[in-house]
């Protein structure tokens, strides 16, 4: 590989689009640059990049459950709150940034946060929660969480189904509202049923109901 010559280069760093921002006016770095313009201009992610849309998402659904919006970016190493959320602006993000990302929400997607007021904020505002994403592809830009809405809109009980489905003979309970689930689990816990006993009642992962029972209390803990 040819060597660069970078004497009449005052920049500090070199070769590479962060470092044509910084004034490095270098070969390899002009290469990049035009690359990068060249993905911009037809509306294309550079190889480099994949779509942030799962990323803003997991995001947002860690905050409907309690974290803020400082502490996921002190968490994955971010300087400011404000470099963090510049990338809600974005249409890419690096597959590293992705990566750690992907991690942190696999770490506290079936533990509640501390902040009632991220919680707050995201139900104003929409977002959904981790447990509305279990088993949607929360990467895929055409996916939807599924909401109350999907489930029949109730917040409120069905005494009946859950009865049903503790017992094992209810034919569908992904027709189950996120309430009726919720009911499910804490009856079956009650009882004394394994997490993959109420797994198998659901027709859920392990996870889910982890979920469900860490969803309960973080609602019980708020309304309080």
């Amino acid at each position: 590989m040819p060597t660069i010559d970078r004497s009449g280069c005052s920049a500090e760093i070199h070769g590479t689009r962060w470092a044509y921002s910084k004034r490095c006016r270098c070969a390899d770095a002009k290469r990049v640059k035009a690359r990068y313009a060249k993905f911009h201009a037809a509306g294309a992610l550079p190889p480099a990049r994949i779509n942030a849309i799962g990323a803003k998402r997991r995001i947002r659904a860690l905050q409907a459950i309690g974290y803020s919006l400082a502490d996921l970016a002190q968490r994955l190493g971010y300087t400011s709150e404000a470099s963090f959320s510049r990338m809600f602006q974005l249409p890419g993000i690096s597959r590293e940034r992705h990566r750690r990302i992907v991690v942190l929400y696999d770490q506290l997607s079936m533990t509640p946060g501390p902040s009632r007021r991220s919680v707050k904020a995201a139900q104003r505002k929409g977002w959904p929660p981790p447990l509305a994403w279990e088993g949607v592809d929360i990467d895929d830009s055409d996916a939807e969480a599924i909401t109350a809405e999907d489930t029949g809109g109730r917040d409120d009980v069905d005494h009946v189904a859950v009865l049903l489905a503790v017992r094992g003979e209810l034919d569908n309970p992904a027709h189950l509202s996120l309430a009726d689930r919720r009911a499910v689990v804490a009856e079956l816990t009650r009882l004394g049923a394994s997490t993959a006993r109420i797994a198998a009642r659901l027709r859920c992962g392990h996870r889910t109901v982890d979920q469900l029972r860490g969803l309960s209390t973080a609602a019980e803990a708020f309304n309080h």
